[in-house]
């Protein structure tokens, strides 16, 4: 596999879906789907309002009245742990946003290529989309959750026996109706969204994607101060160096003259997984809206043999927001590229 390869393939590992709890940009539904008369079941008024009083309790800078924002921003992913020579330089540019949409960071100036000519600033952007979502904390209730259907789950076999109230979890799934959104099982615990799970796709493969959440307790509002991920995959064989299959031989193929049972074992699949820590370190409000201004990512890859710690960041500087931002500013928001490079849209779309 060459370099350039490997390095978007290790990479897009890191691809594995927007933060299911923060911004989504979420596709604006075609016409013939806006029916007013039908009603949109949302399930159990119960869970709904269990779900609800957890989740407004989570610092919103939409909730709080910010529509659209404009900053500057830094991205560093510092790939020297994986052992190649793979230099990601700094990136520095725009970060945009408003309601309905997914962050988007608009770079300054060229990039830089990294090695085989990749583009390393739109390798950045999509590495880092999962994680600017959060820069604003979660959505707003009414815009998250406008046409969802609400049920308690079932509590796992080994927590049913558990006796301390604290430890005690609520589970509520949410399915959307738009048919294309994951549905999502909260974990709620003493007041608190403390866990969430969602099914992924990345690489043309469905996951279970975890999240836990740390929080700084404010009394009646949670401050998001740090989240886990954690992510369970399979690598196909020849992803990784060394495991490429011999192009001349492909799996199945016999050399010329070889018996059956003879010749090398074919390359089998690995096991791999990701862990990710998002601490969220420093803020700054907006008008009466609390926004993060660094992100420290810490990105924990196994692949196989292969295991990697990649830390990154984000850091904002000169934020501005609602009438300091103009439609002019936000145009990079429409023409952003999709995950796959092509057309305009948002980056987080198609995971």
């Amino acid at each position: 596999m060459k370099l350039a390869t490997y390095a978007s393939a290790l990479l897009a590992l890191f691809m594995f879906g927007s933060m299911a709890i923060a911004q989504d940009a979420k596709p604006q539904p075609k016409p013939e789907e806006k029916k007013a008369e039908e009603k949109f079941d949302r399930g159990d008024e119960k869970a709904e309002k269990e779900l609800k009083k957890a989740y407004t309790r989570i610092i919103s800078a939409e909730a709080k009245g910010l529509e659209r924002f404009k900053g500057d921003a830094k991205i560093v992913i510092d790939m020297s742990s994986s052992g190649l020579p793979i230099n990601v330089p700094p990136q520095v540019g725009t970060l945009l946003w408003k309601s309905g949409k997914a962050p988007h960071f608009e770079p300054s100036g060229e990039a830089e290529k990294g090695p085989g000519g990749m583009d390393t600033s739109a390798m950045t952007r999509q590495a880092f989309a999962p994680f600017m979502s959060f820069v604003f904390g979660v959505e707003a209730w009414d815009t998250r959750f406008k046409e969802a259907n609400f049920k308690f789950g079932e509590v796992p076999e080994a927590e049913k026996a558990e006796k301390d109230a604290k430890k005690k979890k609520t589970y509520i799934v949410v399915k959307y109706r738009d048919a294309e959104q994951p549905a999502e099982t909260y974990a709620l615990a003493e007041n608190k969204v403390v866990g969430m799970a969602a099914k992924r796709t990345l690489q043309g493969q469905e996951q279970l994607v975890q999240y836990s959440f740390v929080y700084e307790d404010k009394g009646k509002e949670l401050k998001i101060k740090e989240v886990l991920l954690t992510s369970k995959m399979t690598i196909p064989a020849g992803a990784l160096p060394g495991a490429e299959p011999d192009p001349k031989h492909p799996e199945g193929e016999k050399k010329e003259g070889e018996k059956e049972g003879e010749g090398e074992e074919q390359p089998a699949d690995e096991e791999g997984g990701i862990d990710m820590s998002v601490k969220l370190t420093e803020f700054a409000t907006v008008g009466k809206a609390e926004i993060c201004t660094k992100l420290e990512v810490t990105i924990d890859v196994k692949a196989g043999p292969m295991q990697l710690s990649i830390p990154a960041s984000l850091v904002i500087t000169n934020p501005k927001g609602n009438k300091d931002v103009s439609d002019d500013d936000l145009k990079p928001l429409d023409n952003a590229p999709k995950a796959d490079g092509t057309g305009g849209g948002s980056e987080d779309e198609g995971f």
